[in-house]
């Protein structure tokens, strides 16, 4: 069970309440999981709202804190993300890291595969089926009628060529009117550059 928090020091605060109206708009033109539920508007207490998706709990820690703790499969400050690992896919002692829209199995040195189902064993003939840099960052294993690529952390693929995101098991989120304000800024400018390249381009 994952446990997330958010700061609501700001509640009573206009700007406080457009920037939650502009990231919630933000929030669901991702590619997160998308919710029937109205941003919240803070009122009386940290859950009057009932800011947290898909049946999580929500808990008041102070007055205009919050906490969400998130059941069965799904993740995030208001658990609206679903958690890939949530039923522990990898086998023989692989470490399950969630990736955009699926997961990934990080495989004991013997094993490989989806799942790390597949035990594989050195070729015996020595021949090398390895190429310079045919797996990026990671390192070539060769097998006896091929390769297979040992990826670095932070990497994934068959050639190790995708990015890991940032989230790992178990960890838990705080977001403050801070990052809060400079995610909407950065936004903002983003939106601003957008629509002034825009009118570049009508002139």
């Amino acid at each position: 069970m994952e446990i997330s928090t958010i700061d609501r020091d700001f509640e009573d605060d206009d700007e406080y309440r457009q920037l939650k109206r502009f990231l919630w708009h933000k929030k669901t033109t991702t590619r997160e999981p998308k919710t029937t539920e109205s941003p919240w508007y803070p009122s009386s207490g940290a859950c009057a709202s009932s800011p947290c998706e898909h049946g999580g709990i929500c808990t008041s820690r102070e007055e205009k804190i919050f906490e969400c703790k998130c059941v069965g499969p799904w993740r995030g400050i208001y658990c609206g993300i679903a958690d890939a690992c949530y039923r522990s896919p990898c086998r023989n002692g692989g470490t399950c890291l969630n990736v955009i829209d699926d997961y990934w199995c990080k495989c004991p040195t013997d094993y490989n595969g989806k799942n790390c189902e597949s035990k594989f064993s050195n070729p015996d003939n020595g021949e090398n089926h390895c190429r310079p840099s045919i797996c990026n960052t990671g390192r070539c294993v060769s097998l006896k009628t091929g390769y297979y690529c040992r990826c670095p952390d932070d990497r994934y693929g068959d050639h190790c060529e995708k990015r890991l995101n940032n989230y790992k098991r178990g960890s838990s989120g705080r977001q403050s009117f801070d990052e809060l304000l400079e995610q909407f800024k950065r936004a903002m400018r983003d939106e601003i550059l957008t629509d002034d390249d825009d009118n570049d381009n009508d002139a």
